[in-house]
């Protein structure tokens, strides 16, 4: 692969993006868990448009204390390599199972984001979909792709995949029908798990939102 954008936390940090810490913290405390990502201007990366051509392989790193900017950076830094150095291929810190999956969703087949929805937190799912709405405004020759290269960190991503590569047009081998047959089930059961686990985080949001509302009402109320 001639052009890769490597997102490894830990591991290296080849260019790093300075905010005021004032400006951080403000902006940390103006996001609710359930916001998307927030939409702030990444400044100063034109710097590096007389060297950004020189390289390759690009890694980038993140701030666990903001959680909310890392999804805005890495999606600000992604659009400015894809333009102006030509990344095509991500490389995550997901197992192989979830960027197969992330890449099939961003590429166009969107059955797979169901897939994702009961073991990813709200924040990565805005960015995937963000990423996704990127990604089919470019021509086809100049479209991104996902690679999972860590440990599978989500038990069912496995089991769920390899139920949708299942061939559906061909005889299942006996040798193996039980298996099959097993693997076809636990993809069942986690479809109803995770559509349960949906409608509690939609409830929740419902609830959260209602007792703020009641909150502030008694608070204006109160004054």
């Amino acid at each position: 692969m001639k052009n890769i954008c490597v997102s490894l936390s830990k591991i290296i940090l080849i260019f790093i993006i300075c905010f005021t810490s004032n400006s951080l913290k403000s902006q940390k405390s103006s996001y609710s868990y359930f916001d998307s990502i927030p939409d702030i201007p990444i400044l100063g990366l034109n710097k590096l448009d007389s060297i950004v051509n020189n390289y390759t392989v690009f890694f980038t790193g993140e701030n666990h204390s903001y959680a909310n900017q890392n999804s805005n950076i890495e999606l600000k830094i992604l659009k400015y390599l894809n333009e102006k150095a030509g990344v095509r291929n991500l490389l995550i810190e997901l197992g192989f199972s979830r960027g197969y999956m992330l890449n099939k969703y961003i590429n166009d087949d969107t059955s797979y984001f169901k897939n994702m929805e009961g073991t990813t937190a709200t924040k990565y799912l805005n960015l995937y979909k963000k990423l996704r709405t990127y990604n089919l405004s470019l021509p086809l020759e100049k479209r991104i792709k996902f690679h999972g290269i860590d440990l599978e960190r989500f038990a069912d991503d496995g089991p769920v995949l390899l139920n949708r590569l299942i061939p559906k047009d061909k005889a299942v081998p006996k040798a193996i029908d039980f298996q099959i047959e097993v693997l076809k089930s636990y993809a069942y059961y986690i479809g109803v798990k995770n559509k349960s686990y949906n409608d509690y985080e939609e409830q929740k949001k419902i609830h959260f939102h209602t007792i703020t509302s009641i909150t502030e009402d008694l608070t204006i109320k109160t004054l």
